[in-house]
């Protein structure tokens, strides 16, 4: 991908991409900073406590469940670490 088009950015390189396109105009960098967060931000997710498994659905509140990770995040999909997703808005944080 060339160029940021903010609703594809479906690929790790595509990101990379994005990062220097912006870098170069200073076109988008607030979205690509808010984009890469989210990303960053979606490392977990909610899972039921062995102890409310007994529960019915319609009876099971919110403190029934945990933060646990999630295997299938973005972060992992795109193959993305954390340091990669800070170091990449560090580099839109320095520019213009």
């Amino acid at each position: 991908m060339t160029g940021f088009p903010e609703e594809d950015l479906r690929t790790k390189q595509d990101f990379i991409n994005a990062v220097e396109y912006v870098k170069a105009t200073g076109e988008g960098k607030a979205i690509l900073i808010a984009r890469l967060e989210s990303v960053k931000a979606t490392v977990t997710m909610m899972d039921l406590k062995e102890s409310s498994r007994s529960k019915r659905a319609d009876k099971q509140l919110q403190e029934d469940y945990v933060f646990v990770p999630d295997p299938n995040c973005e972060m992992r999909r795109l193959g993305f670490s954390e340091a990669e997703i800070d170091y990449l808005i560090g580099r839109l944080m320095e520019c213009l």
